[in-house]
Formats: C-alpha cells, sequence, structure tokens
C-alpha cells in the first residue's frame, strides 16, 4: 500500500494513481479510508468511469443490500460515461440476475457481449439468464460458445507454460 501511497502522492492529479490507493485500502481492510478516498475520487474526477467501475465491483463484494444498491448507481453512471465499457454492464447484470430480475439482467449482458464477445464470463452468464426466462435452445448455444471460449483459454496457457 506504501507504494500506491507514494504513486498519488507523486501524481497528484491521477486518477489511476488515486484509484489504485482506494482500492488496496480496500483489500487491506481500510474500508471507511477507501470510500472516502473513492468519493473524492469521484469528485474529482467525476468523468472517469473506471472509478466508478471499480468502486462498483468492490461494492459487490461487500454484500450488504445497501453496498449493491450504492454499486448498481455505479455501474449506471459507470455505462453512461462509457457505452464501449463491458465490464460495468456484465457486474449491473449480476446484480440484476441476483434480485430475480433475469429481464432486466439480459439486455446488459447482450450489450457487453456486443462489445467483447471473447470473455466468457459473458456467455456463461447469459446462458443463466436465457435458463431462467425458459429459453432453453439459446441457454445451451451460450454455453457452448462459454465452453468454447474457456478451452481455447485453457489450451493457449497450456501452451505458453510448455
Amino acid at each position: 500500500m506504501v507504494s500506491y501511497e507514494k504513486a498519488a502522492k507523486l501524481k497528484p492529479e491521477s486518477v489511476g494513481a488515486k484509484r489504485d490507493l482506494a482500492s488496496a485500502e480496500w483489500r487491506g481492510g481500510m474500508r471507511e479510508q477507501a470510500v472516502a478516498r473513492f468519493e473524492q475520487t469521484i469528485r474529482q474526477f467525476p468523468r472517469d468511469a473506471v472509478t466508478y467501475q471499480v468502486y462498483g465491483t468492490l461494492l459487490v463484494e461487500d454484500g450488504t443490500p445497501e453496498a449493491k444498491s450504492h454499486a448498481s448507481e455505479l455501474f449506471e453512471r459507470s455505462i453512461a460515461l462509457d457505452d464501449t465499457a463491458a465490464e460495468p454492464r456484465y457486474q449491473l447484470a449480476n446484480l440484476e440476475l441476483e434480485d430475480g430480475k433475469p429481464e432486466r439482467a439480459l439486455p446488459q449482458l447482450e450489450s457487453a457481449i456486443k462489445l467483447d464477445s471473447q470473455d466468457s464470463r459473458f456467455h456463461f452468464a447469459v446462458s443463466r439468464v436465457y435458463r431462467r426466462l425458459g429459453r432453453s435452445a439459446e441457454a445451451d448455444k451460450e454455453m457452448e460458445i462459454y465452453q468454447k471460449l474457456k478451452g481455447a483459454r485453457s489450451d493457449s496457457a497450456l501452451g505458453t507454460q510448455r
């Protein structure tokens, strides 16, 4: 964490350094300090979509209804700022799915897949949504894509280890 603090001091106008420090504080169990730093970073850099996404993702891990609600707002803001980002759509869709709202998760996941068709997580999640919506054939198709992508990733990882 010391190195993140130094980076933030050396580059006070660096949103990345501030975001990394807040993340490190969160991971280090310094939640109140991390929340304050994320909120300060958002005030200083209100148009940085990645900060909203990172902060929201950490809040999801918290698991409380309040944290998930705030995370949802952060993901929506991230998407509004950068409509080409797939990750906040995926995270938002997972929250909707957890809340029993697969019909609200589906458009987010479909958009995420359009933005990044090679991310196996998106295909796995959309297969779950289709299954919950009773669309078994589409769920099976997405599961096949997921398995192919996971297999391709495993094959390439094995190839690089040889």
